[in-house]
C-alpha cells in the first residue's frame, strides 16, 4: 500500500497509457525497417508510387491506426470541450479522421495485394540449387522476409524436393520456395 502513496493511480495511468503509445508510434519505425528489406527483395528493380502500398502496407496501416488514436486522445483527454468545439478544430479532426480512415482501407488492399503476389509461383526447375547461391536468388519465409540463398539454406531447399518461382512486380523471378510450406 505505500506504492500508493508514492504513485498515485491517475499518474501510474497516464505513463502507462503515454508508454503504450511511444511503443506503437517505435513500431511504426519497426514495421518500415522489416517492409524496406523485403521491398528491396520483391521490388528488386525499385518500387514505384503505384506499389508502395504492396511494400509498406503494415507501416501504412500502423501510421493511419497511431494517427487515429492521437486524434481520440486530443478529444477525450487533452483538449478542453470549448476548444473541440470550433468549427476549425472540427473541420481539422474530420479531415485527419477521413485521412487515416482512407489510409487504413488503403492498407488493407495494400495487404491483399500482397498475398496476391504469392499466387504468381510456378514450378521452377534447377538441376542444382546450389548453383543459384551469390545470384540473387532467396527463399520465402514469410510475407515479409526474403533471407538469401546460401550453402546452408540451399541444402535444406534441394532436399525439400519440388521448388516454386515467384513471379514480382519488378518481373524478375528470383525467389524460391519448397513445396512443403517453410523450411526449419
Amino acid at each position: 500500500m505505500e506504492y500508493a502513496k508514492l504513485l498515485p493511480a491517475p499518474l501510474v495511468f497516464k505513463a502507462f497509457k503515454y508508454t503504450v503509445y511511444t511503443l506503437l508510434t517505435l513500431n511504426i519505425f519497426l514495421f518500415y525497417q522489416e517492409e524496406s528489406l523485403a521491398t528491396a527483395q520483391t521490388f528488386s528493380q525499385g518500387i514505384s508510387l503505384q506499389n508502395i502500398i504492396q511494400g509498406f502496407a503494415a507501416t501504412i496501416d500502423t501510421a493511419a491506426w497511431v494517427l487515429l488514436l492521437l486524434v481520440f486522445e486530443l478529444e477525450t483527454s487533452l483538449l478542453d470541450d470549448r476548444v473541440l468545439r470550433r468549427p476549425g478544430v472540427q473541420t481539422a479532426f474530420l479531415a485527419i479522421r477521413a485521412f487515416s480512415y482512407g489510409f487504413i482501407l488503403y492498407a488493407c488492399y495494400g495487404y491483399l495485394s500482397k498475398i496476391l503476389l504469392t499466387y504468381n509461383i510456378s514450378p521452377f526447375e534447377v538441376a542444382d540449387v546450389c548453383s543459384l547461391v551469390g545470384q540473387g536468388f532467396a527463399s520465402i519465409h514469410t510475407l515479409d522476409e526474403y533471407p538469401p540463398l546460401d550453402a546452408q539454406s540451399c541444402s535444406r531447399l534441394a532436399e525439400a524436393g519440388t521448388l516454386h518461382t515467384a513471379q514480382h512486380c519488378s518481373g524478375r523471378a528470383d525467389v524460391e520456395q519448397p513445396t512443403h510450406g517453410r523450411d526449419s
